[in-house]
């Protein structure tokens, strides 16, 4: 399989999963985010993460968790 088409059945993968959901485009990731349903995964998760480094983890997830405290 080429990367070009493995790209692109991720990113229709990613589009899908993020239909109906809240967005919200952070530092290092986009959030998918449903309140209405907290404990369901597909409903809230991270994707499209860039961090790469434990600095850049650390200020998302201190970001997230300000953002939205359940996190």
């Amino acid at each position: 399989m080429s990367s070009d088409l493995a790209r692109a059945i991720t990113e229709a993968y990613r589009w899908q999963r993020r239909l109906g959901h809240t967005q919200i485009a952070a530092a290092y990731c986009h959030i998918v985010a449903d309140p209405a349903h907290p404990d369901v995964w597909d409903s809230n998760h991270a994707d499209d993460v860039t961090a790469r480094s434990d600095a850049e983890i650390g200020r998302q997830v201190l970001g997230a968790e300000a953002d939205r405290p359940q996190a």
